[in-house]
C-alpha cells in the first residue's frame, strides 16, 4: 500500500512540475513563446523553462532536424534525467514539412521516442496546451 502511495504522489510531483528545454529550427517558436506569456499562461501547469537539459524533463522539438544537428539533438536528450519526455511541434520536425529531402531527419523517432506530437504548420498555442494536458495525463497513469 505505502509503495503504491509512493507511486501516486511521484506520478503528480512529475506531471506538476515539467520542466522543459527546447530546441528551436523553425517558426513555431513564435507559436510556443506565446503559450508562456499571459494569455496561456504555460507555468500556472507547472511548465518552466531551463537553460540546461540535465535540468528539464521535457524536451520540446520544433523546426527542421537537419542530419548535421542531429547529432547535437541526441545528445541533449540523453543528457536529459530521468524520466524523461519528448514533445514535437509542427509539420518539419514531424515530417520534414517543406524540407523533407535526405539532409533532413524525415522521421524525429529515429533519433529516440517521442512521447506527443502537435500537428500544424505552425500549430496553434491552443493545440500546444491542448497536447500538454494530454502528456500530463499520461504521465499521471505511468
Amino acid at each position: 500500500m505505502t509503495a503504491f502511495l509512493v507511486n501516486k504522489l511521484l506520478s503528480w510531483t512529475r506531471k506538476n512540475s515539467l520542466w522543459y528545454f527546447y530546441i528551436s529550427g523553425g517558426c513555431c517558436g513564435d507559436e510556443l513563446l506565446q503559450t508562456a506569456g499571459c494569455r496561456y499562461d504555460l507555468e500556472r501547469f507547472g511548465c518552466i523553462q531551463k537553460a540546461e537539459p540535465s535540468q528539464a524533463d521535457l524536451l520540446i522539438i520544433h523546426g527542421v532536424v537537419t542530419r548535421k544537428i542531429s547529432n547535437y539533438v541526441k545528445e541533449v536528450y540523453e543528457q536529459m534525467s530521468s524520466p524523461k519526455y519528448v514533445m514535437v511541434l509542427g509539420s518539419c520536425v514531424n515530417s520534414g514539412g517543406l524540407f523533407s529531402g535526405n539532409m533532413v531527419v524525415n522521421n524525429i523517432q529515429e533519433l529516440f521516442p517521442v512521447d506527443v506530437f502537435v500537428a500544424g504548420c505552425p500549430p496553434r498555442p491552443e493545440a500546444i496546451m491542448s497536447v500538454l494536458i494530454k502528456l500530463q495525463e499520461k504521465i499521471i497513469h505511468e
